[in-house]
């Protein structure tokens, strides 16, 4: 079950995450499926993407930075709370990053780590 998408703006490429814990990375042009990034262990549920960066949360509580075009995971950030996220959304061009669960909100400066 495909639970969010997202459009990567840099390229001709599109995102795919849900239920299986899996985000796939696909062609827009020929829909042919380019990369699988693999890393959380419950459902994904939240996408979003800054130039080259693709960031996912998922129900394991956890938010994670990928590099989009090499495929590869970067960082691990820490935990808003135990359980689910809520929400993601990320600040165009600037670093940031908002997250949410049910009772709390973290903003992270991914692009510096902090």
């Amino acid at each position: 079950e495909v639970l969010a998408v997202r459009a990567a703006e840099l390229t001709p490429r599109y995102v795919t995450a849900g239920s299986g814990a899996l985000i796939k990375i696909w062609s827009l042009d020929t829909h042919a499926l380019l990369g699988q990034l693999r890393g959380h262990t419950e459902p994904v549920g939240h996408l979003a993407v800054d130039g080259h960066f693709l960031l996912s949360g998922s129900d394991d509580g956890s938010v994670r930075l990928w590099d989009l075009y090499a495929y590869a995971l970067l960082r691990v950030l820490p935990r808003v709370q135990e359980g689910p996220l809520r929400g993601l959304l990320v600040v165009p061009d600037s670093g940031w990053l908002v997250a949410c669960s049910e009772a709390a909100v973290r903003v992270w400066d991914y692009d510096s780590g902090g």
